[in-house]
């Protein structure tokens, strides 16, 4: 508790007045979904002359984001989640679809502002994220003489609304993409992600 108090009284002299006024914290807990709209790797050799592209799965998740309001437009948000996606291959040929599925996960972190426009339940988000790679999918063990890229870095572009479902109890819809290049799978090519 003194902690705390001596953390508060600092808080107070260290501010301005105005700004004081205007620093929120807010933590949100969230569900996630993680779509992969993008193969990271093209036309991979899966045997016997079949070619396939490879991808992560779509997956839910969970995650958390805490966002420190600096002005009363401009906020910024550290975000963290944790996502089931796996590693799949797929190719459609002659009606016959083959490749395989392997389950993983992702874990993904945030750091971004968030421009509020005044009198909108509307924001635009922009950013630097990671992502680490992990799982089954890319345990190098399970697969014989393999070495994998498990992390990458790039931007985060997005928007998000809110809307208040009762007085207590906001609902947050939010849109993001991780713009970034990446070789998880070692193929020697890197394939623009987003």
């Amino acid at each position: 508790r003194r902690c705390a108090a001596a953390a508060a009284v600092l808080a107070a002299i260290a501010l301005p007045p105005a700004l004081q006024a205007q620093a929120r914290t807010q933590v949100t807990p969230f569900f996630t979904s993680f779509f992969a709209p993008l193969p990271y790797a093209k036309n991979v050799d899966q045997g016997g002359g079949i070619k396939a592209d490879e991808r992560l799965t779509t997956a839910p998740g969970v995650g958390l984001r805490f966002e420190i309001r600096l002005a009363n437009s401009i906020g910024f948000e550290g975000q963290g989640a944790a996502v089931f996606a796996g590693r799949q291959a797929k190719v459609n040929s002659g009606g016959t679809s083959v490749g395989f599925f392997v389950t993983g996960n992702a874990v993904m972190l945030s750091g971004r502002f968030a421009y509020h426009p005044r009198r909108s339940n509307f924001r635009g988000i922009v950013g630097f994220g990671w992502q680490k790679l992990g799982g089954d999918a890319w345990n190098e063990n399970n697969f014989s003489g393999a070495t994998f890229n498990k992390s990458s870095v790039g931007g985060i572009v997005g928007f998000g609304v809110r809307a208040n479902v009762t007085p207590r109890l906001p609902l947050d819809l939010t849109v993001e993409s991780f713009l970034h290049s990446s070789d998880p799978a070692n193929f020697g090519t890197k394939q623009f992600q987003a």
